[in-house]
């Protein structure tokens, strides 16, 4: 079996997320080797104990599609799945992040923190000068190129679900931002004031942001979220044989794919 670009872009996520972490910190050489070998770690650990419980959420959606149309129940249990996988892995990368955090100087740190400020004021001026129009069509366009990408073209019908969906998003750009900014920007208060003994002050600083929102911001993320989610079981409902068969085939090639990266050494 060759390696289809699924395998290619999981096999180089160590690569990726080095390219990233670059931009944000400078790591001498024992430092760069002591990263490797906990990142390796971070992604073995989701190749042979994640992968496979993604297999199992393909295999019930592979399931629902034989019976001809997703209901509500299975929908929500797939959803379910995918929130508590995201859950397990960003428990797993703060231990990462944190942990690895012990190995650099408190001066790498505040520039890390300082770059995470950088980009904060890039996202604002970028995301905060759209108009509502434009944050529609933006999401608009990304619900399409993922359907497109699984279905291939959408139908009429599929069309306006999707633009009816849009229409129901309560945009959260600007409290998203403004999360993001107070929690970085507490971050560094805690690192400039403890150059030690800052890992728990870190963890718990992180842990309140997921889980800790303010109500107004939950119940946006939840609404956004479960509009999304319901347009799209609505929208692979009403596919046509030719989407179906082209469905089916990802789920496959998906599978394969999981069988043959959890099976590989690293």
């Amino acid at each position: 079996m060759g390696c289809s670009s699924t395998q290619f872009i999981y096999n180089r996520l160590d690569t990726l997320i080095r390219w990233s972490v670059d931009d944000y910190i400078d790591l001498d050489r024992d430092q760069q080797q002591v990263f490797d070998d906990q990142l390796d770690t971070l992604l073995l650990w989701h190749r042979r104990e994640e992968l496979p419980r993604y297999d199992a959420l393909l295999s019930r959606l592979d399931d629902a599609l034989l019976d001809g149309a997703i209901d509500v129940r299975t929908g929500a249990d797939i959803y379910d799945g995918l929130s508590d996988a995201l859950v397990r892995f960003r428990q797993r990368s703060v231990d990462f992040m944190v942990g690895f955090g012990t190995e650099v100087s408190q001066q790498q740190r505040l520039e890390f923190v300082a770059h995470l400020l950088e980009r904060q004021v890039e996202l604002e001026e970028e995301l905060l000068s759209r108009t509502i129009e434009e944050y529609r069509d933006e999401a608009h366009e990304r619900f399409e190129d993922n359907l497109n990408d699984y279905l291939g073209p959408l139908s009429e019908a599929q069309s306006r679900l999707i633009a009816s969906a849009v229409e129901q998003l309560v945009r959260i750009d600007e409290p998203w931002l403004v999360d993001r900014r107070r929690w970085i920007e507490e971050m560094d208060d805690i690192l400039r004031a403890r150059e030690s003994a800052w890992q728990a002050p870190v963890r718990s600083l992180i842990a309140a942001r997921f889980d800790e929102r303010q109500p107004a911001y939950a119940a946006a993320i939840e609404a956004n979220t479960l509009v999304g989610w319901e347009a799209v079981r609505q929208v692979v409902n009403l596919r046509s044989e030719r989407q179906d068969r082209r469905l089916k085939k990802k789920i496959t090639d998906f599978r394969e794919d999981i069988t043959v990266l959890v099976e590989r050494e690293i």
